[in-house]
Parts: C-alpha cells; structure tokens; sequence
C-alpha cells in the first residue's frame, strides 16, 4: 500500500496541479480574449441560426470549427462570459495533461513536466486563439496514444484516420504539429530507435506507408482549404525573431515591459532546467538519439521554420509565435524525460510553481479595469431592443478589447454589424453577398471613414441601422469618421443610454 502511494503520489500530486491551473481561470474575475467574445457570437448563430440577409453560412471549406461548436454548446447551459471562461479552463487543462500524457508515452516522466504550466498562460490565449489552442492540446493527446501503440493493426489506422479528421476541424496548424509528431516516431521506428514488434506488413517501410495513408484525407482537405484562401505572405525579419524568441513573445500576454520580471525568471527555469537534462541525457546516453529526444527533434524543426516560414495576412497569421509556443512546449516534454536528480529536480520544481503563481497574480490584478469595461457594455447591451440592427464604433484604445461590442450580443438576440471572422473566409458563416457594396466594404474592414453612412441611413437601405453605439472613453477627434459620423447622429438619432463607457444613439422614427 505505501509503495503504490509512493509511486503513484508524485503523478497524483501533477494531476491535481494542472487541475487547479485550469481552475484559476474560473477564479479570477475576469479573462478577456481579444477574439473570444467574436468567437461566441459565432457559436451562438451556429446553434440558435443567423440573422437572414446579413450572414450567410460559408460555402467554402471550413476547417477551424469545434471550438465554437464547444463554445456554443456551453452557451446552451451557461452565460455567455462564463462559457467561453469554462472553455479556456478546459484549454489550460487539455494542453497539460496533454503534454503530460505526450511525455508519459515516451518514457519515465521527472516532475519537471510542471515546467509547462507557465507555458499553458500564453499569448495566443489572450487573443483568444481558442481552435488552435484546443487543438495542440488534442494533438498532443493523439501522438501519445499513437506512440503508445504497440502492434500496428487496421483498427489502428482507422483511428488515425480519425484522430487526423477530428484535429482538421479543429485547427490545421494544430494537425500539422501531430503530424510531424506522427513523422518523428515513424521515423525512429525505420532507423531502430523504437521497436513496434506487430505489424500489418513485413517491411518497415510499407507500415509507414500504411500510416501514411491513413493520414492523407486530413492533408488532402488541408490542401483544399489552403487553395480557397487568399494568402499573402509577409517579409522574415530574422533578428526581429530571434528577439522574440529571446524574450520568450509567445508567454508575453499584455505588455512585455510590465511583464519583464516574469519572462526574465521563464528564462533561467528553462535554461537551468535544459542544463540539467542535457546533462542527465549525456549521462545516460551520450550524444546518441534516442526515442525520448523525438520531442526535441521536433521542437528544432519548428524552430527552423519559425525563422525562415513568414508569417502572413491571411488564415495562418502569428505561424512565427505559435510555432516558438509549441515549440517550448515539447522542450518541456523532452527536459522531463531526461534522468534528472531529485535533488536537482525538487527546487526547480519549487522556484516553477512560485514564479507561475505570481505572473498568474499579476495577470488577476491587471484584468480588474478591463472586467470594469466588459461590465459596462453588458449594461448598455440591455438597453438595445431584440432583434434590433445594431452599428458600433470602436474607439477603445486598448487592443485587448478590440472586438468588445460582441459583447452587445452576450445576452442579447441583435444583429451585430460587426464580425471579424465573416470578412475572412475561414469561419463557418460571412457577409452575405447582397448587403449594400458600400456596408460590406466597412464591415470588411476596407472603409473605415465611414462616408457610406449618410446615403445608408438616409435612403433607408436594408439593413436598417436601428442603433448606434459609441464605445470607448474618449472619441478619436483626428479620426476621419468622425465628422462624418455626427452629422449623421445629429440629423437621423437621438441618445437613448450611456454610462461611462458607451453611449447607444436610437434612430428617430
């Protein structure tokens, strides 16, 4: 009984760690996501049906989608800002246990796998990149069962097949991450690193194709997708990369000098405790490769292309940061199946979960004037009329709250003109193709003068503009639209609410 304690204590002690980490975020009183809300209106009008006229379900092949179907099927049961907060405690749970699960497929794992808690509360998590993240952690969970996959059989590959699909829908980067995962094992299956004793066919070489099979329908839609996408590839600015890779930019949540402290310590942890595996690795193995190094192979390839693949303006913005997070992800795994000391191991583990709680404090404490801000378009939300059209204009200088007028749709059936997601062809709904050209050109992003508003509202074109709502504590005077905008609530509107955040204008009938 003592010696099962003794051996499943530490493992039970990890579990419960991740576990808690996952819970902070339903603790705090707030976690805005700069996409997150957006992301909820879209769950809610693929459950509930979108308003006709202005948006049309997405013709084109959508692949980055269970995420808001998860979203939405919280949203069934809970308030909206509490869904899409149980969604992201389900993503800092997912992506632990999923990296824990990765490194336990490999080998022994130290407790120095608690190295990727910090690395859960990242940046892509206040953008609010909620497919992607899901998705890394799903991966995750999929290459550790396939590593733990012992006689390779057809059930076998028909979960794979699976696995690849689920994760396509998931997010492609994120099937991409399993699938050089996939690559990496096959690869140490070939040249003897690994043994995998059953096979369906004599040669090595024809099971990795078998495998490979198993995985082309997932790159086959990976490919048709990337073909209806209009990309366009920015320039690779590599000093600028390798200063953020430096600063560790992808555990950099709001403002990298506030946060300084914090990415400073990230660095000497992971330094020191990549000191310390190297050293149990030379220790043990010298400098041969073996199976449990996969995790370091990869993450060096995603180095390599974090330097040289660019990032671009269309659907796969931020490759550069998400590769440097993933890749930071399996140096975690590789360092915690390296035979370190516990001697060694014990205080670094101590110093991680000291330094994740205080950066975890400064995060709760910097997010009370913004829950303030959220609070506040809750209040004017409750103001607009069901099924009311509903115009924002967005003056808030902070970039977190980008998209904070979805939040007009929390709690309220309105039609929002405003969606980023519609304007880019890879959500499951857009613009629909008969709005006003001059409409669809600012909700697209294309003119944002808003010199269309005047003939729209005074022609009484469909959609009618019901209300207008002015978010932001201060007007952007030197702004073009401005001008342009009081004119029109001057002639057309009548002020119907405020508080100390946003003012809703009626239209006069």
């Amino acid at each position: 009984m003592r010696q099962a304690l003794a051996e499943r204590g530490p493992s039970w002690l990890i579990a419960a760690l991740f576990i808690l980490n996952a819970l902070w975020m339903l603790w705090i009183p707030c976690f805005p996501t700069m996409d997150g809300m957006m992301h909820l209106q879209t769950a809610h009008m693929l459950f509930d049906g979108a308003p006709q006229g202005v948006y049309c379900e997405n013709p084109a092949p959508v692949p980055n989608i269970l995420g808001h179907y998860v979203l939405g099927v919280f949203n069934l049961f809970l308030p909206a800002l509490l869904a899409e907060r149980l969604l992201l405690a389900m993503i800092l749970l997912t992506v632990g246990l999923g990296t824990w699960a990765l490194a336990r497929s490999l080998g022994k794992v130290s407790p120095l796998i608690l190295l990727v808690l910090p690395v859960t509360v990242n940046f892509m998590l206040a953008l609010g990149f909620h497919n992607f993240l899901l998705g890394v952690g799903m991966a995750c969970f999929g290459a550790a069962g396939w590593f733990r996959v012992q006689r390779l059989t057809w059930a076998g590959l028909l979960g794979l097949l699976a696995v690849t699909l689920l994760l396509y829908f998931t997010h492609t980067m994120a099937l991409a991450m399993f699938l050089v995962l996939i690559g990496a094992v096959e690869g140490a299956v070939l040249l003897g690193l690994k043994e995998r004793p059953g096979a369906i066919a004599r040669s090595p070489w024809q099971n990795s194709t078998a495998v490979l099979v198993a995985c082309l329908p997932a790159v086959l839609l990976v490919l048709r997708f990337s073909v209806s996408q209009e990309t366009v590839l920015g320039e690779v600015n590599h000093w600028a990369n390798l200063r953020d890779l430096i600063e560790l930019r992808s555990l950099v949540l709001y403002h990298e000098i506030a946060e300084e402290k914090f990415t400073y310590s990230l660095k000497l942890l992971i330094v020191a405790c990549g000191l310390l595996a190297a050293y149990g690795h030379w220790r043990q193995h010298g400098l041969r490769l073996v199976a449990t190094d996969i995790p370091l192979v990869v993450a060096v390839a995603l180095v390599v292309i974090y330097f040289f693949v660019p990032d671009s303006v269309g659907y796969a913005s931020y490759v550069s940061i998400r590769s440097q997070w993933i890749a930071l992800l399996l140096v975690a795994v590789w360092i915690s199946l390296q035979p370190v000391p516990p001697i060694a191991s014990v205080p670094m583990v101590v110093m991680i979960l000291l330094a994740h709680q205080a950066r975890n404090g400064h995060y709760s404490a910097q997010m009370e004037p913004i829950a303030e801000r959220c609070d506040m378009m809750l209040e004017i939300s409750r103001t607009l009329n069901e099924g009311s059209v509903v115009l924002p204009v967005n003056s808030d200088d902070n970039w977190l709250l980008t998209h904070i007028s979805s939040f007009l749709v929390a709690e309220r059936d309105i039609v929002l003109l405003d969606n980023y997601e519609c304007a880019t062809g890879y959500f499951p709904f857009i613009w629909c193709p008969d709005l006003p050209a001059d409409l669809a050109a600012h909700l697209g992003g294309r003119a944002d003068c808003m010199d269309w508003l005047p003939g729209h509202t005074m022609d009484q074109r469909s959609p009618r503009i019901d209300h207008i709502v002015l978010i932001g504590y201060e007007e952007q005077e030197d702004h073009c639209r401005w001008t342009t905008l009081h004119g029109v609530l001057d002639r057309h509107y009548r002020k119907a609410a405020s508080n100390h955040y946003a003012t809703v204008y009626d239209l006069v009938r």
